[in-house]
């Protein structure tokens, strides 16, 4: 008999412990789902994020194009496109900044090299 209850105390004992393990088990479980949870909110918000800033881009390089971007490019695409548009203009407004100086100095509406200033940047001199 001592033996019959000695294997219930053990038997009882490994239910026990098993039940505890499913327990942890089951908190685990649901931390590692919380935590999933976490993270994929962090993704929608980082590319909710990441559509709004493209969408930023993409109203200044419309700009730039005068005319409506249709086509979903990629972030990078439209970055690039944004900084090259955006040297051209500077370099354009160095030019001009030079012509006008030459124009002031010489008094003459053709640029250095010896062509006719046009009257786009005739313009933008003259608001300078």
């Amino acid at each position: 008999m001592h033996s019959v209850k000695t294997g219930h105390d053990e038997l009882m004992h490994e239910r026990r412990n098993l039940q505890q393990r499913i327990d942890n088990l089951e908190n685990e479980n649901g931390n590692l789902t919380q935590s999933m949870n976490d993270y994929t909110a962090q993704v929608q918000e980082k590319e909710s994020m990441l559509e709004e800033i493209r969408s930023r881009v993409t109203a200044i390089a419309e700009l730039f194009e005068k005319k409506p971007i249709k086509q979903r490019y990629s972030f990078e695409v439209l970055c690039d496109f944004v900084h090259d548009k955006a040297k051209r203009l500077f370099s354009k407004y160095e030019n001009a900044i030079k012509d006008k100086k030459n124009h002031e100095r010489t008094g003459r509406t053709h640029s250095p090299h010896g062509a006719v200033v046009d009257t786009q940047t005739r313009e933008a001199i003259h608001l300078l």
